[in-house]
C-alpha cells in the first residue's frame, strides 16, 4: 500500500534506511480475505534513516474525498510542504463555510504531468547516455524497506533493514 511514499521518503531523506516500525488495522474496508500486510487499510509506517531522519507515512485505501497525497519536511529553519492537486483553485468563503472543489480523484490526473517529465528526462539520459535518475537499485531498494515494513507490522516491533536479504 506504500511503496511509492516509501520511496519519494527515501529520495527526500536522501539517506538509506535503518529500521522501519509499522502499525495498522482495517477500518475502512472489508479486507478479511487477505492476509499480512494486505489485510489493512490504514496505516502509519515510521522510517529511521542512517543520517538520522525520520520518516513518518501516513496511508488510508480510502479517501472519498479525492486522491490525498500530501509531503511536508520540518527542519530547523522551517518547513517545505506539497500539498494536494485541485482541478482549480477557486474557494468560496461565506459564514456558512468553505466551498472548494475536492482533489483529483485518479492518480493519473493528478500526475499526467510527473510521468510525462519522467518519460522526458528517462529518454534524455538513454539517448545522451547519462546516468538514469532512477535506477533499479532504487526500486529494489524501496521493495526491501516495504518487506521490512511488512514483518515490522507482522511482529508488532521495529525491523532493521539488515534483516532483510535484497
Amino acid at each position: 500500500m506504500a511503496i511509492h511514499d516509501i520511496d519519494i521518503c527515501r529520495w527526500m531523506a536522501d539517506a538509506e534506511a535503518d529500521s522501519v516500525f509499522v502499525t495498522g488495522s482495517m477500518m475502512v474496508s472489508d479486507l478479511s480475505s487477505c492476509e499480512g500486510p494486505e489485510a489493512i487499510d490504514t496505516a502509519l509506517t515510521m522510517i529511521k534513516f542512517k543520517n538520522g531522519v525520520t520518516g513518518l507515512i501516513d496511508n488510508c485505501r480510502q479517501a472519498p474525498y479525492g486522491y490525498d497525497q500530501r509531503v511536508e519536511v520540518f527542519g530547523d529553519k522551517g518547513m517545505v510542504a506539497s500539498e494536494n492537486n485541485f482541478p482549480n483553485t477557486v474557494k468560496k468563503l461565506t459564514a456558512d463555510g468553505v466551498e472548494t472543489d475536492l482533489p483529483y480523484s485518479f492518480f493519473m490526473t493528478r500526475y499526467m504531468e510527473a510521468y510525462k517529465n519522467e518519460t522526458i528526462e528517462f529518454c534524455k539520459a538513454v539517448s545522451q547516455d547519462l546516468p538514469v535518475p532512477a535506477t533499479g537499485s532504487d526500486g529494489a531498494e524501496a521493495l526491501r524497506i516495504a518487506m521490512a515494513a511488512g514483518k515490522a507490522l507482522a511482529e508488532d516491533r521495529w525491523v532493521k533493514l539488515d534483516e532483510i536479504t535484497p
